[in-house]
């Protein structure tokens, strides 16, 4: 099990915005990102247009190993 605190403040205030507290099954670290992804879109109440939905899945990584080898090769000069 993962717990996230997620938090948007405005900075130059320090005015939270919004917050909401998750507990979710850990499974992989993508399918963690699109949940906090999903929480975020829908606590701003963001609306995205079909073509955007579309693209958000566009090029998710399906393997955590290569996706870390790919991470590890870019980080080298």
């Amino acid at each position: 099990m993962v717990r996230l605190n997620i938090e948007l403040v405005k900075v130059d205030t320090d005015e939270m915005i919004w917050s909401e507290h998750l507990e979710v099954d850990f499974n992989s670290t993508f399918e963690l990102q699109d949940i906090v992804s999903q929480k975020v879109i829908e606590g701003l109440n963001i609306q995205f247009s079909q073509t955007e939905l579309a693209q958000i899945g566009k090029d998710i990584p399906t393997n955590p190993l290569a996706y870390e080898y790919y991470l590890r090769s870019i980080s080298y000069p």
